[in-house]
């Protein structure tokens, strides 16, 4: 009996030395980065000592980090990271976006899987409006001495719509996407310009351009994040051929009636946004300069502009 009330009582004591007392605050938990085993979120460790949590989208050691975020995606530099901390396989967690299927669908394929951009893909209407400044310049035989330059120019706007076709973005190193689109469509611009003839004469006329367009842009930048419709923001470039039926209006100068410049080419530079679909869109900023080599009797015509673009 001894030996058992001994035992009982330095059990209780043990207890009663172990346990918090009462009022006392509860204990603090462990310092140091977060343990793995979270479900559904993982953790990066920045060097600054702050903990970001998300769904990894991509891991590229030497070079970034793509973290999902609830606000959208995130992509960290390899030299801020000091630790990533993966949680354990469990049912992805539901997003603000989760609705859209390829929302849902980036965050079903797990952690490692890239986004996914089906809804970019495809075929949109595009158009855009200018106001161009434009030069023309044309070449007359002087009989035997060789030949004389005649200049003119003026002023006008340029209008026009247009197919893209347009291929799913591709991921470029740092998060950015890049992608390729294919036009197809027409335009017109109307100008009012001034000819010189020479000896203080000149005349004024209104010509009408009247292009079709087979082109190509290509783009890169990066999406807004997990927005609805999705955005992306950045530079285009793009090239076209623009095969041009030229009408001059109230000149004796150049044949009227009109005559097709097969050769017309048109460069262009875009930025701004671009939405996917027709809600929210924005207009991009495009400068554009076109050229129309001297063909026959019409005069090389060179014209730039500056307006805005729709995709």
């Amino acid at each position: 009996m001894a030996y058992r009330a001994t035992v009982f009582g330095f059990l209780g004591a043990a207890v009663a030395t172990t346990a918090p007392a009462a009022g006392s605050p509860p204990p603090l938990p462990p310092s140091g980065p977060p343990a793995a085993g979270q479900a559904g979120r993982d953790t990066v460790v920045l060097r600054s000592g702050d903990a970001v949590q998300g769904t990894i989208l991509s891991e590229d050691p030497g070079r970034h980090v793509i973290l999902l975020e609830e606000r959208g995606v995130r992509t960290i530099a390899w030299d801020d990271v000091q630790q990533i901390v993966r949680s354990i396989p469990a049912q992805p967690p539901v997003h603000a976006l989760a609705t859209h299927e390829w929302a849902q669908s980036a965050l079903d394929t797990g952690p490692t899987a890239p986004l996914p951009e089906p809804e970019w893909a495809g075929v949109s209407i595009g158009w855009d409006a200018r106001v161009e400044g434009n030069a023309l310049l044309k070449s007359y035989a002087a009989g035997g001495a060789g030949a004389a330059l005649s200049a003119g120019g003026g002023v006008g706007a340029s209008v026009s719509a247009s197919l893209h076709f347009r291929a799913p973005a591709t991921v470029l190193d740092g998060g950015g996407r890049s992608w390729l689109d294919f036009e197809l469509g027409v335009g017109d611009a109307i100008r009012r310009d001034s000819w010189n003839e020479g000896a203080g004469l000149s005349t004024a006329f209104l010509e009408n351009e009247t292009s079709a367009i087979v082109g190509a842009h290509l783009a890169r930048g990066r999406f807004q994040g997990l927005t609805y419709p999705l955005r992306w923001s950045g530079l285009v470039l793009g090239m076209a051929w623009v095969p041009t039926y030229v009408h001059f209006l109230g000149s004796s100068t150049f044949a009227a009636g009109g005559r097709l410049n097969p050769a017309g080419l048109r460069w262009t530079l875009d930025w701004g946004d671009v939405a996917r679909t027709g809600i929210g869109r924005v207009p991009m900023v495009r400068l554009s300069v076109t050229w129309l080599p001297y063909v026959g009797a019409l005069p090389t015509a060179l014209s730039a502009g500056m307006g805005c673009v729709f995709f």
